[in-house]
């Protein structure tokens, strides 16, 4: 079954499939050995349990683009914006 992640915390990942449903899985071990590493956005083939608990993502497909963040930036970085003129 096809889907796109949806949501990622703590090596849990919420796929959201074609026909609108939502499961919870947890990736393969293969992909931690082999550097892959599932992100939000990505398009995924997971196969989903029985018992509706924790299914398991099977294939990342290739992903076009994405961005990440240094661990070390999560606290000690600051954003800034630009504000127009105010009249």
């Amino acid at each position: 079954m096809r889907g796109t992640i949806i949501k990622s915390l703590s090596g849990f990942y919420t796929v959201r499939l074609e026909d609108n449903s939502v499961h919870v899985c947890k990736a393969r071990g293969k992909f931690r050995k082999d550097g892959i590493k599932p992100m939000v956005g990505d398009l995924v083939d997971i196969v989903p349990s029985n018992d509706n608990e924790l299914g398991n993502i099977e294939t990342v497909h290739e992903r076009n683009n994405s961005m990440e963040t240094s661990a070390g930036c999560k606290h000690r970085c600051v954003d800034y914006g630009y504000v127009g003129d105010v009249a």
